[in-house]
């Protein structure tokens, strides 16, 4: 959350510096003015392609990778770039993109070219022990379940090294914000020099949020050091230029104290000693005529007046109000899903469907509050829980499942069906199977930290259910919510009882045909009528 904007008046050398470069940034180029005084031609202009992947097809979403794109790009734009904004790109959409990049923006050799990266990253060990990262488009397959589809999906830094080697423009930066490791980057760290003639010179330079097996937050720390460092933070030594050796130390000094050592940024130019000599170069935005210093008059200058901020205090208060509301309907929209979250008539998919809505609906920052930075991370976390549940139960379900054929041939027992009726006092479940077979029971205490009321579970041993019976039955009686069989692994079905307020319960079998009886008793009766509750209850 950026509350509080700094305003940073410079010192009268670089100001004039500043104010000096724009005159031949608007009829020349981008100039820049060397401490020497010399006037450097450095650009024709600024160009950027800008990345954001959120919407994963194998991998855990990334909610805000998109809207962090959409920032970057929008300042980007501030500073006087031409931008490309590419939002959820396949292997192939990005590949167009880079080579679009590489062949047609990239061959205009006075330019300053930017790629930016918001997304997955992975590293892949190769046979010699180095290390090899990649950056993950939005159709790349898994690492652990489809290695040759990776490979052909995701794109490596060795491919990255190639681009940079293929653009003619003078200065190409790259920067990503993921997570791997590799061997592009030279790990000789300079500290920031004057800018002089060799700063014109080509360059490629790399910088990443963190290495192999760091985590990146969605909420990017990187991200927000990044744009805080183009627009003067990270101009170290004063000039009033960011260089990008300037901006690679200050992110790997910030990001590493903001994530308390979770991230660590990489940075460095190229290892080729054509293309490692200058420095890209951001010329900062020169302040407004009212901001700049001049040299007193000798004589004082006619009073004007003040200027009349009624109007603008009005429009902030106007904007402040709006947020106030926004939050407030966030905050109402949030308890309403948390009560989707416990309702037992939806789906994991659906609940999962319920929170990206919410997160999408309110991905705003609240600049007047941290209640809905609260709010946003307690969906998120929810978020994941919910997808990473349905990606288990696509699992269990693509494992698990066992054919007819081969339940004939390894002689297991079909579950045919599952029944219920209820009574005031009890309500009886039956398990229908198509011959006698070994079952055991457990009972599993409510837990309210994973939101899970009571359940007591079968395990039918030696078993196997077809897809074409009514697994799941909806009993919402009071007693029970509901009762469901899935096929727990090869041999064994596991039928589980959804509890509200049961007080006992017995299971017994019975033959002719064979079945399995589970009744459960109300906790509202007179006490001749309990039942002795199970030990392991």
């Amino acid at each position: 959350m950026k509350k509080i904007t700094c305003f940073i008046i410079l010192p009268l050398l670089a100001t004039t510096l500043i104010i000096c470069s724009y005159p031949f940034a608007a009829t020349r180029g981008i100039r820049v003015l060397a401490k020497s005084g010399e006037s450097l031609y450095l650009y024709k202009d600024y160009r950027a392609l800008v990345v954001g992947v959120s919407n994963y097809e194998k991998w855990p979403d990334l909610p805000n990778a998109v809207k962090d794109a959409r920032e970057v790009a929008s300042i980007l734009k501030g500073l006087d770039f031409k931008v490309e904004l590419v939002l959820n790109p396949s292997s192939k959409q990005l590949y167009d993109a880079l080579s679009d990049m590489a062949f047609n923006v990239g061959s205009e050799k006075n330019r300053a070219l930017l790629f930016y990266f918001a997304g997955h990253g992975e590293t892949l060990e190769l046979a010699d022990g180095t290390e090899l990262g990649y950056i993950i488009p939005s159709d790349c397959p898994l690492k652990r379940d489809d290695l040759i589809g990776f490979d052909n999906k995701a794109i490596s830094m060795k491919e990255v090294e190639v681009l940079a080697l293929k653009v003619k423009s003078k200065h190409f930066l790259m920067l990503f914000d993921s997570c791997f490791s590799g061997a592009l980057f030279n790990l000789v760290r300079a500290a920031p020099v004057d800018i002089t003639e060799k700063s014109a010179r080509p360059v490629r330079q790399f910088i990443t949020a963190g290495g192999a097996g760091e985590q990146v937050p969605d909420r990017s720390v990187f991200k927000i050091v990044f744009l805080g460092g183009i627009k003067g933070y990270a101009d170290l030594n004063g000039d009033g230029y960011v260089t990008g050796s300037e901006l690679g130390m200050h992110l790997q000094d910030k990001v590493v104290n903001y994530t308390r050592g979770g991230q660590h940024p990489q940075y460095g130019k190229i290892n080729n000693p054509i293309l490692d000599k200058g420095d890209f170069i951001f010329t900062l935005k020169a302040p407004s005529a009212s901001a700049q210093i001049s040299v007193a008059p000798l004589s004082p200058p006619e009073p004007v007046g003040i200027e009349d901020y009624g109007k603008i205090i009005k429009q902030r208060k106007a904007i402040k109000d709006k947020w106030v509301q926004w939050q407030a309907k966030m905050e109402k929209d949030f308890l309403k899903t948390e009560r989707y979250d416990r309702s037992p008539e939806l789906t994991s998919r659906e609940k999962e469907e319920v929170w990206a809505s919410f997160l999408s609906s309110y991905s705003g920052d609240n600049p007047y509050s941290l209640k809905d930075n609260e709010l946003n991370d307690k969906a998120q976390e929810r978020y994941r829980s919910w997808k990473e549940y349905g990606m288990f139960l696509d699992e269990l379900e693509r494992t698990s499942l066992v054919k007819e054929e081969e339940a004939k041939k390894r002689k297991l027992v079909l579950v045919k069906n599952i029944r219920h009726w209820s009574t005031p006092t009890y309500i009886r479940v039956i398990i229908d199977l198509e011959r006698p077979t070994k079952y055991k029971k457990h009972l599993l205490r409510k837990d309210p930290d994973l939101r899970k009321a009571r359940r007591l579970f079968v395990d039918l041993q030696n078993t196997w259910i077809s897809k074409d019976i009514e697994s799941s039955i909806a009993i919402k009686d009071g007693l029970l919510r509901g009762a469901r069989a899935v096929q727990y692994n090869k041999n064994t079905v596991r039928v589980v009882l959804d509890i509200d307020n049961m007080e006992g319960y017995k299971i017994f079998h019975l033959y002719d045909p064979f079945r399995i009886v589970v009744d459960a008793q109300v906790k509202e009766r007179k006490q001749e009528e309990r039942k002795q509750i199970d030990e392991d209850s």
